[in-house]
């Protein structure tokens, strides 16, 4: 299962520590709206071209159903940082009692969401 929830437009940004950690602090804030369900705080966190557009419901759907495949929730691990083509981005594995799952979240230049995906870690799909 791979859902995505992005825009195709992510914005150059210089690499530092500082914007690394704001983005890897951004997904650890998505994953805990969403793991309590409160998926409707997610906007705060989006760049303002993606807030009118971005499907609250849907996304909070995909995250709960994940269980329905990968099994009970275990844990998030802290997110790990990088770079790709010029854009930061933040990756939190999400354990489940059959798999792990990743959270991948796309962070803009001022380090505000500009994508959210869920992507089956590397070798461990049910």
């Amino acid at each position: 299962m791979h859902i995505k929830y992005v825009l195709p437009s992510l914005a150059l940004m210089a690499a530092s520590t500082a914007s690394y950690a704001d983005c890897a602090a951004q997904a650890t804030a998505a994953q805990e709206r969403l793991a309590h369900k409160q998926a409707d705080h997610l906007p705060e966190l989006l760049t303002p071209q993606l807030r009118p557009s971005f499907p609250t419901d849907a996304v909070q759907q995909a995250y709960d159903a994940l269980a329905s495949k990968w099994g009970e929730f275990q844990h998030a691990a802290p997110p790990t940082t990088l770079e790709k083509n010029g854009h930061h981005l933040a990756v939190m594995p999400l354990s489940y009692a059959h798999g792990q799952v990743n959270l991948v979240v796309a962070c803009d230049a001022d380090q505000m969401i500009d994508g959210i995906h869920f992507v089956p870690a590397q070798g461990g799909a049910p």
